[in-house]
């Protein structure tokens, strides 16, 4: 090229083609998505390419009614765990093992909150929703939202559920329209056209993801029985009782039975109860009274079935009242003196009532939904859990006695009682996986095609370009791809050495990435969290460190014990700024680098590359803390390297 003399300029055109998978059904776990590119396509642009087609997820049984979404991070990108390039003969031109975990490290570091809404709209990623917001000092969570969540339909609204009283089944999840760039692919990350005729076509095969590990719960209905910050997105409870808060029924939900040993005769009668009972009811407790010897005018089956309300005086005594108001106390002057014995029994309820903390006012932003199974969990014991009597049938929006106060009110199936006190307050949150079995949620993806971006060439190009091939010319596509390479470590194993058996010519970086490799039911896989099968662990390592060409790189190992309490190590920090960025990921939000660790290393710097051929790689890590690792890890090391495609008198050829 001369600056003196202008190059020709060529005229090219571009329109979009689809092309439709070779099987048209609908796929679901473990399947295997087989599309085909004819080489008349010629040429077409990778990064404006798609893969499209439509999502919905589903239940699998009324059992398990829980409103449930994809990874939020992620998206549809957690439903393929590897994608095959092949040439049109077979040749395989690239293979993205765990596709998946990849793209979980890129979006995790290149984002920023413009990039997260652009996912948001085209992916099946989801973001914070401030309607759902937590008002108890959680952290933000993009798992949150009940309010125009893509994956179901909104409770409350007019057009579903607008009484309250409808199960929540299959057909409460929508038909998703997702868009999906194949970012974890280096062909289709590559700004540069490719030559589909040179490759004489391409065959992309996409083998999909197991559902459990793909699938997850709102975070507003899961809770943690030792984590106290993972109890703040919680529905709280209020009450219990049929009736509103201002009457104060039910305060603290009180034990089923009781031991009366004493009963006086005054305007307000007081009961002795047993050592400590006195504590386990709240003001206006709903109770009846049986088998009193004397006073016998307190049983229930002999004062016409009348129940009465207890407010606390001491450990051992509770006052009977006639109202949950308190207003009004039992006269007991003119019964009968009290003999011996007595049992009393609080009544059990099937509603209860949420507090307005974490955004609990109306049935759209409730988390819970008809026929689903719930637990409450108490707050000041997180050990003490009781699951509530059958489901839920009705979700509803009440307002309290002052009128304005709008609420929350939960009918269970059935009445629940209670054998140690659950304070206001406590956590309300999904039990379905505790109980049914038989959970076991899927995806379904039907409508599958490659949406392409075709580059019309002129007729006098493409005959040029044939023309010099022909003559001994050659064309050598080059495009930044991931290799994997995979090594297993279990939690027994505090000293590991990873051999690396590297073949890659012109290496960039690594990024190792240790995933929980534990198996999980799809009970215990909701109840993991948040991308777990995809995320790095930490799992209390101490230090790592990489030997090859014979030395230490970097010449001392790097510390990292800060890293499993959510602190920075500033040396792991500065790796793995230099690995993302010659890896091709824009190092754009270091937030995640605990909660998704890596383990790092630049080869290059500068735009450079490493030949790791003949060279002996090992990675060597310990886990030397007070708390030794817990998990099964699976490793997966990703080479950055520049990959060639070489079409040289009609033969084509990859090198890496």
């Amino acid at each position: 090229m001369s600056f003196w003399q202008a190059d020709t300029k060529l005229a090219i055109g571009q329109k979009s083609v689809s092309v439709p998978a070779e099987v048209q059904g609908e796929y679901s776990e473990n399947g295997k998505i087989v599309i085909k590119i004819d080489p008349s396509v010629e040429f077409f642009q990778p990064t404006e390419s798609y893969l499209q087609f439509r999502l919905k997820l589903k239940l699998n049984s009324t059992d398990d009614a829980m409103r449930l979404q994809l990874n939020p991070d992620i998206g549809a990108h957690s439903l393929l765990r590897d994608v095959r390039i092949m040439s049109g003969t077979g040749i395989v031109l690239e293979e993205c093992i765990a596709y998946n975990v990849l793209v979980q490290q890129m979006y995790s570091y290149d984002a920023n909150e413009n990039i997260r809404r652009k996912r948001a709209l085209t992916e099946g990623t989801t973001l914070h929703q401030p309607l759902n917001r937590s008002t108890t000092g959680a952290e933000r969570s993009n798992r949150n939202a009940t309010v125009s969540n893509p994956y179901f339909t909104d409770d409350g609204s007019d057009t579903y559920n607008a009484d309250g009283t409808t199960a929540f089944t299959d057909d409460s999840f929508h038909h998703l329209k997702i868009c999906l760039p194949l970012k974890g692919s280096g062909i289709f990350r590559n700004p540069k056209i490719f030559p589909v005729m040179l490759s004489q076509g391409l065959r992309i095969e996409i083998f999909l993801e197991e559902a459990k590990k793909c699938i997850t719960r709102l975070i507003t209905t899961e809770s943690s029985e030792t984590e106290a910050a993972r109890n703040l997105q919680p529905p709280r409870l209020l009450s219990w009782g049929a009736d509103n808060a201002a009457a104060g029924q039910g305060a603290v939900i009180s034990t089923d039975t009781f031991t009366i040993t004493a009963a006086t005769k005054a305007a307000t009668c007081r009961l002795t109860v047993g050592a400590a009972e006195g504590d386990l009811y709240g003001d206006g407790t709903k109770i009846k009274i049986s088998a009193v010897v004397g006073m016998t005018e307190l049983n229930w089956a002999t004062n016409g079935n009348v129940f009465y309300y207890t407010k606390k005086v001491d450990a051992t005594h509770i006052d009977l009242f006639e109202e949950a108001s308190l207003a009004t106390g039992v006269n007991s002057t003119g019964f009968t003196t009290y003999t011996s014995a007595g049992t009393g029994t609080a009544e059990a309820y099937a509603t209860f009532l949420l507090t307005v903390d974490n955004s609990m006012s109306s049935v759209g932003q409730c988390p819970f939904v008809v026929n689903q199974s719930l637990a409450i969990r108490n707050k000041d014991v997180l050990g003490t859990t009781k699951v509530l009597a059958d489901k839920v049938t009705k979700v509803e929006q009440v307002t309290d006695a002052d009128g304005t106060t709008k609420r929350l009110r939960i009918t269970m199936g059935a009445n629940t009682t209670f054998a140690a006190a659950i304070p206001t307050g406590s956590y309300v949150y999904d039990n379905t996986p505790a109980i049914a079995a038989t959970f076991n949620p899927q995806f379904i993806m039907d409508e599958v095609q490659l949406v392409m971006q075709k580059i019309i060439m002129p007729p006098g190009y493409i005959s040029t370009m044939m023309k010099s091939m022909k003559e001994n010319g050659m064309i050598r596509y080059d495009f930044n791809a991931m290799q994997t390479y995979k090594y297993s470590m279990l939690s027994t194993d505090t000293e590991g050495t990873i051999m690396l058996p590297l073949q890659n010519s012109r290496a960039k970086a690594m990024l190792c990435c240790p995933v929980d490799a534990s198996s999980y039911t799809p009970v215990q896989a909701i109840d993991k969290q948040q991308g777990f099968a995809f995320r790095g662990h930490s799992d209390n390592i101490t230090e790592y460190r990489f030997t090859y060409n014979g030395k230490m790189n970097p010449d001392r190992p790097v510390p990292l014990s800060k890293v499993n309490s959510g602190l920075q190590e500033q040396q792991h920090l500065i790796e793995l700024d230099k690995a993302l960025a010659m890896s091709g990921i824009t190092p754009g939000c270091m937030r995640e680098f605990a909660s998704n660790f890596i383990v790092p290393r630049a080869l290059s710097l500068q735009g450079g590359s490493y030949d790791t051929r003949s060279k002996d790689f090992q990675l060597q890590v310990s886990y030397r803390e007070t708390t030794g690792p817990q998990l099964n890890k699976l490793w997966h090391i990703f080479v950055s390297h520049i990959r060639s495609i070489v079409v040289k008198q009609g033969n084509l050829s990859v090198q890496v």
